[in-house]
């Protein structure tokens, strides 16, 4: 019997962390949500993901037990942090998992040491923040705000920021077991999309510090991730402590990988009864535990059978090589479709199909987008390839005019309807060519597309490069840079008059955004054109402010941005801007700010 059979049990899951059983079966079996739509109904006075009660105080601290008042920033001081422009949503792919033995995976290997008390992948080093990025909240609270989010998040760069922080080396705060606060942080990260990374974090925990909590996430967090091999630790902490048909599930297929196919044959035999585990599911299991090569015979599967999409089915049927029906990706939730790009088994050409709205979202670099693209290219027939997307990109960065390089770019942006994601990620995946662009005049109005997509990756020296080129230009194109720039740059002075005629040129919401952001970057004097707001939101934003509590105001600005940008107030816009602004993340409030410019 493997060690962890007979871990203890532990108690009720606290405030903020759901049961196992809500959070695995939920994960695993539920159906897809609807997709999101890419143009909602008309601005309201507040995002329609705002829950009741979901910025309510957080609970009150037992005796001692909140009593963390040391400040994230001291005063008049900023957080150091790496100095590339934008920071890797995506991290390096999960190592190969290690050989089992056939008596039970676990035996003979030590397993992960690390502790939930300082869990995570990123420090200040690499991209992520410092360890007291929490110091001062109530896990309970923080909790209970994660698990209101999912993809996508109006901004790309309030998730990347957002993603950063759950995947940093971290204290846990108090109010919750670090282990239930960390699998509050994994659930998140699955949610938003960015579940290889979820799933490579936890590698590194050891499995004793497991809770029910943890379990749960770390389950949903392998099954998107497209390890099944991953899963059976975890499975193994689960038993005896939860019996569900998930975690049966998952025994039967872990024995019949570690080569027991009588035991594989037994427990999936027992399931298949529809009332306890959908037949889809269970031969799902049946052929990802016969892919150990014992001669078992794999089942054979209609997906007509499953109806929708779930972790299960992406994980499992990804890992055994089982091929996914377009109609069912198409119907996929966003952040399903992220965590099919990052699956070695999804074939190059869906990876790629989906690509630039993964990289949209922020859990995809506009260098592992460029990656992406060009091995798929590489499939094609020699013929085919400059006309691909790969091929349009190499073209971008390599034709020997100006003119053929702006062309290639043209033809990609126009890919995207105007305004959609996937538009935003064709921007994002010519960054790196636009930025071989030299400056000049005679680009004329595409200088204002070159600028979004420098800005879209955050190379904003390259993009400020360009205004002495734009000083004859067209108002309309100065106007369009001068947004971008003004938010991005802090040494770019902002212009009221510029900024009246980028209000002339375009939406009326997108330019009271700008403004309302650049006031909250100091950019521009308070006005009260726009609207000041107190709703619970606002409250909350003003607390974690401040208290100094910059995690905390950087997942409250991502909840504020769960919404399209034509649902967010401008009055949210400006404090988060002017929030993360004074607890030291300026570089990250100024890039939300131009993103509104360009997809408010």
């Amino acid at each position: 019997m493997s060690p962890l059979a007979n871990l203890p049990r532990r108690g009720l899951a606290p405030l903020g962390v759901l049961p196992l059983g809500v959070v695995l079966l939920g994960v695993l079996f539920a159906p897809a949500p609807a997709v999101a739509q890419e143009t909602p109904p008309a601005a309201r006075e507040a995002p329609k993901s705002l829950l009741p009660g979901m910025f309510d105080e957080p609970p009150a601290a037992a005796p001692d037990e909140l009593q963390m008042p040391v400040p994230i920033l001291p005063e008049g001081a900023a957080t150091p942090r790496a100095e590339a422009p934008e920071a890797p949503p995506g991290l390096p792919p999960i190592p190969e998992a290690q050989a089992v033995e056939i008596a039970d995976p676990l035996s003979g290997l030590g397993g992960p040491e690390g502790q939930p008390e300082l869990a995570g992948l990123l420090g200040p080093a690499t991209g992520g923040y410092a360890p007291d990025l929490f110091a001062g909240s109530d896990a309970r609270y923080l909790a209970r705000l994660l698990d209101g989010l999912e993809a996508p998040l109006a901004s790309r760069w309030a998730q990347i920021m957002l993603q950063r922080a759950l995947l940093s080396r971290t204290e846990a705060p108090p109010g919750l077991d670090a282990a239930d606060w960390l699998a509050a942080r994994v659930r998140a990260l699955v949610r938003l999309g960015a579940a290889a990374d979820a799933h490579r974090m936890l590698g590194t925990i050891a499995l004793d510090r497991y809770t029910d909590a943890l379990i749960g996430a770390g389950g949903g967090a392998a099954l998107a991730a497209g390890d099944p091999v991953g899963l059976c630790p975890i499975a193994a902490a689960a038993r005896g402590r939860v019996e569900t048909p998930v975690w049966q599930l998952a025994d039967g297929m872990c024995a019949g990988l570690a080569g027991d196919d009588f035991a594989a044959s037994m427990r999936l035999e027992a399931l298949r009864d529809r009332t306890r585990a959908n037949p889809f599911d269970v031969g799902l299991a049946d052929r990802v535990a016969a892919m150990a090569g014992s001669g078992r015979r794999a089942a054979n599967l209609e997906w007509a059978e499953a109806g929708t999409l779930t972790a299960w089915r992406i994980g499992l049927a990804s890992a055994a090589g089982f091929a996914i029906p377009d109609t069912l990706v198409a119907a996929a939730t966003p952040a399903q479709r992220a965590w099919l790009v990052r699956l070695a088994g999804q074939s190059l050409a869906r990876r790629a199909e989906l690509g630039p709205e993964a990289a949209a979202l922020g859990v995809l670099s506009g260098a592992e987008l460029g990656r992406l693209l060009a091995a798929e290219a590489a499939t094609r027939e020699p013929g085919a390839v400059a006309r691909s997307p790969g091929g349009l990109l190499r073209t971008a960065s390599t034709a020997p005019t100006v003119a053929e390089r702006m062309r290639a770019m043209q033809a990609l942006w126009s890919r995207g309807a105007e305004g959609s994601r996937a538009r935003y990620g064709w921007q994002i995946a010519t960054a790196t060519a636009a930025a071989g662009i030299a400056p000049t005049a005679e680009v004329g109005p595409a200088a204002a597309e070159l600028v979004a997509s420098l800005l879209a990756v955050g190379l904003v020296p390259q993009a400020r490069a360009w205004w002495p080129a734009l000083d004859r230009a067209d108002e309309a194109v100065r106007a369009r840079v001068h947004a971008g720039l003004a938010a991005a740059d802090p040494g770019f002075r902002a212009e009221e008059r510029l900024m009246r005629a980028f209000e002339d040129a375009g939406s009326a919401h997108r330019a009271m955004l700008v403004r309302a952001g650049l006031e909250g970057l100091g950019k521009l004097p308070p006005s009260d054109r726009v609207a000041a707001l107190d709703n619970p939101w606002t409250r909350a934003m003003d607390r974690a402010v401040a208290g100094q509590r910059l995690g905390e105001a950087m997942i409250l600005a991502a909840t504020a941005l769960q919404a399209d940008w034509r649902n967010v107030p401008p009055d949210h816009l400006r404090r988060i801007a002017a929030g993360l602004a004074a607890l030291g993340a300026r570089t990250e409030a100024g890039l939300i700010v131009a993103e509104a410019a360009e997809r408010g």
